[in-house]
């Protein structure tokens, strides 16, 4: 378990470096997304010196959380009962869900009917959950196969070369893969319709209530402010007057 951190210590934060606009590392190497921000501007206000970043993966984000690697894990976590179970967890985030990045062919009709399409989803994550409970299975249209894939990079890769023909992943991870991907965006389109309810927040040790605590209160005071919606205009600006996510803010915005 990882020792509770006083306001002065310096603190550790785990991200990923393939979850854009939620964590990722930009072209000058600077560690950057919605959720990486949230936790600097956390930790600046507990008047902490600015914090070590260490790489984690999907698959092993939470034990490196839980063994004490880092003490904020901060990239597109999903809130679950059953990581409640393990872990604790800030006030909520940001709201999203899971979808199919598909290529245009099946909707204008040039896919056959029971053509064998192979989906991809990332390992460690919820998508990879609802595939080891059977919740995530294909339809009858065609024969579909689902695939594990290391990361989001590697999904890009498979999905260029042919290796994949569909990719699940939450909406806004999926549609930075087409701005960053102008030959997947020529080809594939993300689906309108959520097979998931994904709500985000800041992970923190079970048992570090003091953190957590504290960490809430910086984030009350963001969505009292307004200053949360700044924050989404810069990584996720799409979703910047989304009433659902205003509605959320606003009841999280705990008084002092």
């Amino acid at each position: 378990m990882a020792s509770p951190a006083t306001a002065q210590d310096s603190y550790k934060i785990c991200y990923r470096s393939d979850a854009a606009p939620f964590s990722y590392v930009d072209d000058a190497g600077t560690v950057r997304g919605y959720s990486v921000d949230l936790c600097r501007r956390v930790l600046a206000e507990f008047g902490s010196p600015e914090p070590e970043m260490v790489l984690v993966t999907a698959e092993d984000r939470f034990e490196q959380l839980k063994s004490g690697t880092c003490h904020l894990l901060c990239e597109a976590t999903t809130v679950s009962m059953k990581r409640r179970e393990e872990m604790e967890f800030s006030l909520i985030t940001f709201l999203t869900g899971a979808t199919f990045l598909f290529p245009n062919a099946m909707l204008n009709g040039s896919t056959e009917a029971g053509a064998a399409i192979t989906v991809g989803f990332l390992e460690g994550t919820t998508a990879h959950e609802k595939y080891k409970s059977g919740q995530l299975v294909g339809g009858s249209t065609y024969d579909i196969s689902f695939k594990p894939v290391g990361s989001h990079g590697d999904a890009k890769t498979l999905m260029l070369s042919g290796g994949l023909q569909a990719y699940v992943a939450d909406r806004e991870i999926l549609e930075r893969i087409l701005t960053e991907e102008p030959k997947l965006a020529e080809n594939f389109q993300v689906g309108s319709k959520s097979l998931s309810y994904e709500p985000y927040a800041l992970a923190v040790d079970m048992g570090n209530d003091e953190l957590r605590t504290r960490v809430d209160a910086v984030l009350a005071t963001l969505f009292r402010s307004g200053e949360i919606k700044d924050i989404l205009a810069e990584y996720i600006p799409q979703r910047r007057f989304d009433p659902i996510l205003l509605d959320l803010f606003e009841l999280q915005s705990l008084p002092e």
